[in-house]
């Protein structure tokens, strides 16, 4: 264990504790049972996900999307579809391409053009490659285009004959998108009930608003997901962190500084809420 704080952790053997939570992740993606995690921010919610997705292994193609800052449904597009897709492409035929960090449709574009060197065709990949850079310039409309994007991944999934895992971080910020479209939680739902090869994992720091999605019995996604909810560190717990990642670094502390640190801790995650 490594004493890392303020950033994801990826590997798994940088991660401490939460066994019980990493296990219970791990066996809903093998399972394809839709999960949710949620929890206040600094809890661990993403590097219990990126662990979960490193042992996975190779059993799935994974896909993971932080929704954070979108308000429109281009936005969604271009994040949920332009990742989807480059992810994809790049774990299923394990090509080594030049990244593109400034554009998504560029770095697509590249993996497509590896595709075609290699002479690999994907029944659905090309079709869905050019809706998503119509939708992108307007020549589709988005919302009809969002359709077609949530079934994706199982078109995807049934061609390469490979399961598919999809995690949307922050999904609480869907809710700026029912504006424009009323219906798109609801038609999430229709479509991912029937996708019998990829599994569907959400997290949320907006703890209150995540509830209100999942638990409401009128809204569209009550009872579908496993609620996994993170708590804080118990002080046993969170201490024993602080006084491991010290050693690790040749100091130690007195107790009681170990214990005050844990409660401001803790006090910060509330405050954040």
């Amino acid at each position: 264990m490594k004493f890392i704080f303020g950033r994801e952790i990826t590997d798994p053997a940088d991660f401490y504790d939460r066994e019980e939570e990493l296990n219970t992740l791990i066996n809903s993606f093998r399972n394809l049972q839709p999960v949710a995690v949620i929890g206040y921010r600094r809890l661990g919610k993403s590097s219990l996900l990126n662990v979960a997705l490193r042992l996975v292994g190779d059993d799935f193609i994974a896909v993971k999307v932080s929704l954070e800052g979108i308000r429109t449904i281009r936005q969604f597009l271009d994040l949920y579809a332009g990742s989807v897709l480059a992810e994809v492409v790049r774990r299923s035929l394990r090509l080594r391409v030049r990244p593109i960090l400034a554009n998504v449709r560029d770095y697509l574009h590249e993996l497509l053009g590896a595709v075609r060197e290699v002479g690999i065709r994907v029944g659905s990949l090309e079709l869905y490659a050019r809706l998503y850079s119509d939708a992108l310039d307007g020549r589709v409309n988005a919302i009809e285009a969002l359709r077609e994007f949530l079934d994706m991944p199982q078109r995807l999934a049934e061609d390469l004959g490979r399961r598919i895992i999809v995690v949307l971080d922050e999904f609480q910020q869907v809710r700026f998108l029912k504006q424009p479209y009323p219906e798109i939680l609801r038609v999430m739902r229709s479509r991912w009930q029937v996708h019998d090869m990829v599994e569907y994992a959400i997290a949320g720091s907006e703890v209150g608003i995540i509830r209100e999605l999942l638990g409401r019995g009128d809204e569209p996604f009550y009872a579908f997901f496993r609620v996994m909810e993170l708590k804080p560190f118990s002080k046993e717990v969170g201490v024993a962190f602080l006084r491991d990642g010290l050693r690790e670094y040749g100091r130690s502390c007195p107790e009681e500084v170990l214990e005050r640190a844990y409660e401001l801790t803790v006090d910060s995650q509330h405050g954040s809420a």
